[in-house]
């Protein structure tokens, strides 16, 4: 097991994701001597922020899980869900069919021996009708069935939907990590994902996701409509508390 603070360092290094995202562009676009005075410039600046949390023992010592297994299973069960919201685009949805009927071979092994190697080695007695957090699939998959098995399912979907678009659109991989580091809590919630998931997707960079959905009004109309009935969903669960008896 890895030691918590080493841990800590090591959020504390990856969460620069962002900065080497546009950095990148930077470097792509402008000069290089230009981009050397905008690296240096931009680390300076990051450094009094560096200091304040070493000094800020309420961040620094910020409960980070102990499972990993537990924390890419949940994670990705949410992103699935909501990539769920833009697939219902027709236009989307076709592309993720069409990519997954181009994977090679090799490839759909690889994905299934993850799958299987993430499964193996999780603490199943975590994923008890009385786990805090664990999202929309999860809820469902106790509630209607009193197992685990749409909150799997829907654990390997999310990965093999977000390696389908990471293949055509690289620029996503930044999105994915990023959540993903986000939600390394001890128990992780459906509320650290929304609505930053989907507004990173938006806003973060061109995508033929979002593209897909703003080329028409009815597109657009059809992706609100989902909106409101998930808003619906939630708040009727919350009036009438159907999934709260699975949370401590």
């Amino acid at each position: 097991m890895l030691n918590k603070t080493f841990l800590q360092l090591f959020l504390l290094v990856i969460v620069i994701i962002i900065p080497i995202f546009f950095f990148k562009s930077y470097f792509i676009k402008e000069k290089k001597s230009t981009f050397v005075k905008l690296f240096l410039f931009c680390s300076a600046l990051g450094i009094p922020g560096l200091f304040m949390i070493g000094l800020n023992s309420r961040i620094s010592n910020i409960s980070i899980s102990k499972d990993i297994f537990y924390t890419l299973t949940t994670n990705f069960s949410i992103i699935f869900l909501f990539l769920l919201f833009l697939l219902f685009n027709k236009k989307n949805s076709n592309f993720i069919i069409s990519a997954f009927k181009k994977l090679k071979k090799l490839e759909i092994v690889l994905l299934m021996l993850f799958f299987s190697f993430i499964i193996y080695n999780l603490d199943h007695s975590m994923f008890t009708a009385n786990l805090r957090g664990g999202g929309f699939f999860y809820k469902i998959s106790h509630f209607i069935f009193n197992n685990n098995l749409i909150f799997f399912s829907s654990f390997f979907f999310g990965l093999l939907t977000s390696y389908l678009i990471i293949k055509h659109e690289s620029n996503l991989i930044y999105v994915i990590i990023l959540i993903n580091l986000m939600g390394l809590n001890y128990q992780v919630y459906q509320k650290y994902f929304e609505p930053l998931f989907l507004i990173l997707i938006f806003i973060l960079y061109k995508n033929f996701l979002i593209n897909n959905i703003l080329s028409s009004l009815r597109n657009v109309l059809y992706f609100y409509l989902i909106l409101i009935s998930y808003y619906s969903v939630a708040y009727i669960n919350y009036i009438y508390k159907f999934s709260y008896k699975l949370v401590i």
